[in-house]
Formats: C-alpha cells, sequence, structure tokens
C-alpha cells in the first residue's frame, strides 16, 4: 500500500481515491460500503469519519444500474462537523 497522504475531504479526487484503495472508480457503482469502508479505514482524510448506512432518496438516473427504483440502499461518509462525502454518488446520477 503506497504512502497516505491525508487530504482535506472536499480535495479528495477520485483518482487519488482509487488508487489508495486499490478499488478502480469503473468498479465504485454499487460498491459504495466498500468504497467508503477503506476511504475512512485507511486514512485519506485530514479529519475524524465515520462510515454511515442508510437509503439514497435523491435523483435516480433511468439508464444507472440503479435505474427504476424509487430508492436504494447506500453508504457515505460523516464527517466530523456533519458533512457528507458521497464518493460514489455518481453511480445514482449519472448513466451507468
Amino acid at each position: 500500500m503506497p504512502d497516505v497522504v491525508k487530504v482535506r475531504p472536499e480535495e479528495l479526487t477520485v483518482e487519488a481515491a482509487a488508487a489508495a484503495i486499490d478499488i478502480p472508480s469503473d468498479r465504485w457503482a454499487g460498491n459504495c460500503h466498500a468504497v467508503a469502508t477503506q476511504i475512512v479505514k485507511r486514512g485519506l482524510l485530514d479529519v475524524d469519519a465515520v462510515v454511515a448506512r442508510g437509503h439514497w432518496h435523491g435523483h435516480i438516473a433511468p439508464s444507472s444500474i440503479f435505474g427504476g427504483r424509487p430508492f436504494t440502499a447506500h453508504s457515505w461518509i460523516l464527517l466530523r462537523d456533519r458533512r457528507v462525502l458521497a464518493p460514489t454518488r455518481f453511480g445514482f446520477e449519472a448513466p451507468g
């Protein structure tokens, strides 16, 4: 595993996270729990954070892997200041 450089949540890029957690970004859609867990577990963020689990009630693009569902299970990262970091959100909003 490469050396971890902690970054502010708003500066974490998909490319850097994918390399650090060893999950290519093309495998992130539908894999939110593993992605969020590895970002937190490997200490990529410079703030305290925990993985949260619940349901996505936002827009789901018809062409996404979740298309046709009114909501779906989802995991995200809850930051100490109560902000939410949802690195796999594009899986709902963008075509699959």
